[in-house]
């Protein structure tokens, strides 16, 4: 999934050669997502070979949340002008023709978990494939609703169109119930990152942030010590408001944003053999690291709503903004340049990047009720390889660096990002109550985390024990 910078610029050029327009006034319906998509995935998607099959007409379901940013995940029926959704199309068009199908998209409401349940209980088979929220994706593969991808023949998880941290992290006893990767976009949407405004960054005359990243001294010392020279009472009246500046601009969620960016779990998991280490000395050491940043000197500021997060920082009045990818987007008519970077690491000896991807993201479900899963899990193979084929270089180059991200240093810093994503069994499934530990400490302005660890040890060891059970029954795709 990791694009490459220079491959970027060059198809930047191709685009503005075409269009003599820059980026910024490109009307969307103007480029096509197979104009552009990336020589370099095209090039190893060219190198692995799907099997040969002809299913005969059958319909592929694909079942997804009924809203404005899930619906990309499914079916169109015919080309469209946003590059993403033409993506989507296209890896729907190339799977039909090579395995005669037809891919149909099924949109319900927010909850995933109860159509699929009832049709699995009732054996009707209404969904091949499920487009699930994180946390639901969890509990359906938990309780016994979803095939183990270990267990489908017609699925080899090393293919690159998967995700191997989730393998890496979430894995427990050698199931996996629900996968993440090029099938689908909003895994990649829901990302944390930190954005920083440029005109704001040229006042303060501060230093380089790419090359802060890039030599490994992105530290959340050095981000506080950074933000805390953007506060500034505007209007003078005393009193921190949305009329003044602030260092970070943030929703109530952006304290976990910095904990998962230390390296730092709740749960250590090691297909199946999971720890509750949420109170080790380099948690204790990010937790107050964070509450400081977020308590000090009106640093940190966290609008009623998301909206007001964003108009604030278009309105530069935030050094930095830390949300999710998909933030990026609906800031493209933001007047003001911006950079994107991922979060800072704990300290410099860390040796990687790392971020988190909210539980709203979505994985790939395959419902125990199919009645051939050998034949869903080639299906599904497919839209992985054709999803890195077209969706993947559409939502990276197009959507993200070629309209949305203003600079080419700012693509650099995605693909750090991209490949910087873990997952935590004690966030994906609430172990305890702990998912939001840092918010937590934040809002009690407490840095005693282990007293706030030890009153939930006990249920936090009875979560993991039962989790356990729940993975260890042998079993063809269901728990029994």
């Amino acid at each position: 999934m990791k694009q490459n910078s220079i491959l970027l610029i060059f198809c930047t050029l191709l685009m503005s050669l075409a269009s003599c327009q820059s980026s910024s006034s490109e009307n969307p319906s103007d480029i096509s997502s197979t104009d552009t998509k990336s020589i370099s995935e095209e090039t190893t998607a060219q190198a692995y070979q799907l099997p040969d099959a002809d299913y005969d007409g059958y319909t592929f379901k694909m079942l997804a949340r009924d809203n404005q940013w899930d619906r990309m995940e499914v079916d169109f029926d015919e080309p469209q002008a946003d590059v993403i959704y033409d993506a989507v199309y296209q890896r729907n068009l190339a799977v039909e023709e090579k395995y005669n199908v037809t891919v149909e998209g099924v949109l319900l409401g927010d909850d995933m978990y109860t159509p699929v349940k009832q049709s699995v209980m009732a054996d009707t088979h209404e969904y091949d494939m499920v487009f699930a929220p994180l946390s639901a994706a969890a509990s359906m593969g938990r309780d016994g609703l979803l095939y183990n991808y270990n267990e489908i023949q017609s699925i080899d998880l090393s293919n690159p169109w998967w995700d191997k941290n989730i393998v890496n992290d979430l894995q427990i006893n050698d199931k996996m119930y629900f996968m993440t990767g090029d099938i689908g976009v909003r895994s990649k949407d829901n990302i944390w990152i930190i954005l920083f405004n440029n005109p704001i960054h040229q006042e303060l005359d501060l230093e380089n942030l790419y090359d802060l990243v890039k030599n490994g001294t992105w530290t959340i010392d050095k981000f506080h010590e950074l933000a805390i020279q953007a506060v500034k009472d505007t209007d003078g009246n005393g009193q921190f408001d949305d009329q003044d500046r602030y260092g970070l601009i943030t929703t109530g969620e952006g304290g976990k944003n910095f904990y998962y960016a230390s390296g730092e779990r709740i749960i250590d998991n090691n297909n199946g053999e999971m720890t509750l280490v949420a109170n080790n000395e380099r948690a204790q050491a990010i937790i107050e690291k964070t509450v400081r940043l977020f308590t000090e000197s009106n640093i940190v500021y966290d609008p009623p709503t998301w909206q007001d997060a964003e108009r604030m920082f278009a309105e530069n009045k935030g050094l930095f903004y830390s949300e999710i990818v998909t933030h990026i987007i609906n800031l493209r008519d933001m007047k003001a340049d911006f950079g994107i970077l991922p979060t800072p690491k704990l300290s410099e000896e860390q040796e990687a990047y790392y971020t988190h991807c909210a539980t709203n993201g979505t994985a790939a479900c395959l419902p125990i009720s199919s009645p051939d899963i050998e034949r869903c899990g080639t299906i599904v193979e497919a839209l992985g390889y054709y999803g890195m084929e077209y969706l993947t270089p559409a939502f990276e180059e197009e959507a993200l660096a070629a309209k949305y991200s203003r600079d080419q240093e700012s693509a650099e810093m995605l693909d750090i990002i991209w490949d910087s994503v873990r997952y935590d069994v004690g966030y994906i499934y609430n172990i305890a109550g702990m998912s939001d530990i840092a918010t937590a400490m934040v809002n009690q302005k407490s840095t005693d985390l282990q007293s706030f660890v030890e009153k939930r040890r006990a249920a936090a060891e009875k979560a993991i024990e039962k989790l356990s059970e729940n993975f260890s029954i042998d079993q063809t795709g269901a728990n029994s």
